[in-house]
């Protein structure tokens, strides 16, 4: 076995590692998105997807004018689920249209 590996391996593992903190922000991220997209029901919820989550704001991508169009009427509704979902009463909300990738 080479050090690097070793080295390698310790960030795979150590808690306080990027790596770590990357992964733990991926499932933070696809819990947020689970608890929209259950709220959201289809065909809305399948419109959206999670972008990003950053100093109280989560961002919020949609593929079509229509799901943004319905977003944004419901977005307070949305965003109180957000702040009870996530314990944070001044999340706020970004709701982007970005069309899903083809392909």
């Amino acid at each position: 076995m080479h050090a690097d590996d070793d080295r390698l391996g310790a960030h795979l593992v150590h808690p306080d590692s990027p790596v770590q903190g990357l992964l733990r922000q991926a499932s933070r991220l696809e819990g947020i998105q689970k608890m929209l997209r259950d709220w959201a029901r289809e065909p809305l919820a399948s419109s959206l997807r999670i972008a990003n989550e950053r100093e109280g704001v989560v961002v919020v991508y949609v593929d079509s004018a229509a799901a943004h169009t319905q977003l944004r009427y419901r977005q307070q509704e949305m965003l109180q689920l957000l702040r009870n979902g996530l314990g944070n009463p001044s999340l706020s909300l970004e709701i982007k249209m970005r069309p899903a990738s083809q392909g």
